[in-house]
């Protein structure tokens, strides 16, 4: 199986998932923003447990292949706003410790969640 690939900026391929890593936000103190370099992150379509802990991500994207994951750890990034995950059906386990979020939603569709 293909790797599921994390970039920059979003490029969609038809064979692979794609989620952006953006920069950081300007209006940060710069020892607290993240790093602006351009990240690539591989994740195997096939994995149950996927480790997304302290990439810089900012906003979830392109996760839906990601259909036999149980377990996403997104703990210590940027992350303002939950959303792009109601594909993720299998999922168990939430982790979005240390993250930028205002409110918790957009899960209604992730029923296993315990």
């Amino acid at each position: 199986s293909r790797p599921v690939m994390a970039e920059s900026y979003l490029k969609p391929k038809a064979d692979e998932l794609a989620r952006a890593v953006s920069s950081g936000d300007e209006s940060e103190p710069e020892d607290k923003q993240p790093e602006k370099e351009e990240q690539t992150i591989s994740v195997d379509p096939e994995d149950t447990d996927v480790d997304l802990n302290h990439c810089g991500l900012r906003k979830i994207q392109g996760l839906e292949g990601l259909t036999k994951v149980e377990t996403l750890c997104l703990r210590q990034n940027y992350i303002t706003k939950i959303e792009c995950l109601e594909t993720l059906t299998s999922l168990t386990d939430l982790d979005f410790y240390d993250n930028r979020l205002s409110r918790i939603e957009n899960l209604d569709t992730l029923t296993e969640l315990t």
